[in-house]
């Protein structure tokens, strides 16, 4: 498909007509602007343009998300993308630099971190790099094709607040994982009180079971994860002992 932009920048209904298109690029007509997607713009008025203007869905992601944009007869758009999972650590390198350059044998410049403030609206660095990037991709698909009507599909939920719906403030970094350093599997042993999901005996050795094994895809989360005695977590690594859940 051959996306088509007026000659005043506005977007018009793509074409099939390969055919049309070469020749009007060939007789001057228009022009190629982008090879991918493939966009013509004319280069003379052609006074108003009737066109059928589509609906933008598009899935808003952390890293993989999907866009379409359908009107009533057929799709005249769609794919897929993927957003940078790398800023954390550019940061991080760029931090290092600028750390090792106040402490080397040159002009000493002093830490501006401590006077930077958050204002409203504040992101992260990867947070604003993520947006910015799924709103720049929703500006050029409104320039390639005729657009009234923009759907973001989005799932905003608090998972701390779905458990306690009154939490606030720093009442989110003092969960039941506070001071386990992030350890799922010391978090397990703490929720479970050291006590063998099977047997109920209670026991500081025991381990954190997986109930869908690491090997078929299961995370290393406390909600897919129970604890066991060695014992039974032996039974149930060898077979002969099967959790009902």
């Amino acid at each position: 498909m051959v996306y088509v932009i007026a000659q005043d920048g506005r977007p018009l209904m793509p074409t099939e007509r390969y055919g049309k298109v070469r020749h009007m690029i060939q007789d001057g007509r228009a022009e190629v602007i982008r090879r991918e997607p493939y966009t013509i713009q004319l280069t003379y008025g052609t006074g108003a343009e009737r066109t059928q203007p589509g609906t933008l869905g598009f899935d808003s992601a952390s890293k993989h998300g999907g866009f379409a944009v359908v009107n009533e007869k057929k799709t005249l758009i769609a794919g897929e993308f993927d957003l940078r999972d790398d800023v954390h650590e550019n940061v991080d390198e760029r931090r290092g630099y600028r750390r090792g350059r106040r402490y080397r044998n040159v002009r000493f410049r002093e830490a501006r971190f401590d006077y930077r403030k958050r204002i409203d609206g504040w992101l992260t660095p990867t947070m604003r790099v993520k947006t910015s990037n799924q709103e720049d991709l929703i500006d050029t698909l409104c320039s390639l094709v005729p657009v009234n009507d923009i759907r973001i599909e989005k799932a905003p939920f608090d998972t701390q607040k779905i458990k306690k719906p009154d939490i606030k403030g720093k009442e989110y970094q003092e969960g039941p994982a506070k001071g386990l350093d992030g350890n799922n599997k010391a978090y397990v042993r703490v929720r479970d009180n050291y006590t063998c999901w099977n047997c109920k005996t209670q026991t500081t050795d025991g381990e954190a079971h997986h109930l869908i094994p690491v090997s078929e895809g299961g995370p290393t989360v406390p909600e897919n994860m129970v604890y066991l005695c060695k014992e039974c977590h032996h039974k149930v690594t060898i077979g002969e002992l099967v959790l009902n859940l």
